[in-house]
C-alpha cells in the first residue's frame, strides 16, 4: 500500500476485523472524489456481488495471495450473479490455473506489468485464460491488435495514485481526459482506473460518437 498509495501498511498483514473499513479514513486524500463520504464503507466481496448481481457490469476480481483460489471458486459458485459478468485477474499466473482447474467455466485473465514479457501472448494461452490486462503504457494499438488477433479480451490498467504520481511521464499522474481518451482508442475493452467519474464522461464521449452504446449499458466497458 506504501507504492500504491502512500500508506504505511500492507493489505496481506490485515484481516477484515483490523481493516480500515472507511473508505475515505483509510484512503485520505487518495481517494476517489466519490468516496468523500467516510460513511462509505469497504465491503467483502460477498457483498459486492449481492449488491451487483440485478446489473449488467463485469466485475474483476484481482487475487493477490494465494490459497484463495478454492474459497474463491466456491463463492463464485453460490452467487447468482453470472459468471460470464466475471473476471478473476492475477499476476501470479498459476493462481489462474488453479482456478481454471477448480472450475473451467470462471473467466480469467493474465495481469502483466512494464515492461512486457514477450512471450505474454503465449503465457495467456498456455493457461487457458480469456483476458489479458496490460499496463497502460504497454497497451498499444499494435499489442491489443494481437491480443484481439490470438481470441483475447483486453483490458488495460493504471496503477494506483501513488504510484501514478510517480510516473517518469509527468502529465499522466493526473488521469485527466485525454489520457483517458488516449488509452481506450486503442481498441481496449475495459480500463482499471482511479478516476472513473472521469473515465466516465469520457466512454460517453467515444462510444456516443460511434452511435452505439450509451452510459447505462457501460457497465462492461469500465472496470474500477
Amino acid at each position: 500500500m506504501n507504492e500504491s498509495h502512500g500508506l504505511d501498511f500492507s493489505i496481506k498483514t490485515l484481516d477484515y476485523e483490523s481493516l480500515p473499513r472507511s473508505v475515505k479514513k483509510t484512503f485520505g486524500d487518495k481517494a476517489c472524489e466519490i468516496f468523500e463520504d467516510e460513511e462509505v464503507l469497504i465491503p467483502k466481496l460477498e457483498e459486492v456481488l449481492l449488491e451487483f448481481a440485478p446489473s449488467n457490469f463485469h466485475l474483476t476480481i484481482e487475487l493477490k495471495s494465494s490459497s484463495t483460489e478454492a474459497l474463491l471458486t466456491s463463492l463464485l459458485s453460490k452467487t447468482s450473479y453470472p459468471l460470464p459478468y466475471i473476471t478473476v485477474s492475477s499476476f501470479h499466473h498459476t493462481y489462474l490455473s488453479n482456478i481454471k482447474s477448480l472450475n473451467s467455466d470462471v473467466r480469467v485473465a493474465c495481469l502483466f506489468n512494464s515492461p512486457l514479457d514477450p512471450d505474454w501472448i503465449s503465457t495467456t494461452q498456455s493457461i487457458g485464460a480469456d483476458e489479458v490486462h496490460l499496463r497502460y503504457d504497454t497497451c498499444t494499438v499494435e499489442n491489443v491488435r494481437k491480443a484481439k488477433e490470438a481470441g483475447l479480451g483486453v483490458m488495460s490498467w493504471c496503477s494506483g495514485p501513488g504510484r501514478m504520481e510517480g510516473e517518469k511521464w509527468s502529465d499522466v499522474g493526473n488521469e485527466d481526459e485525454d489520457f483517458y481518451e488516449v488509452i481506450l482508442r486503442t481498441g481496449v475493452d475495459k480500463i482499471c482506473v482511479n478516476r472513473p467519474d472521469v473515465a466516465r464522461k469520457v466512454c460517453e464521449k467515444i462510444w456516443g460518437e460511434k452511435g452505439e452504446k450509451k452510459w447505462e449499458s457501460l457497465g462492461e466497458k469500465l472496470s474500477v
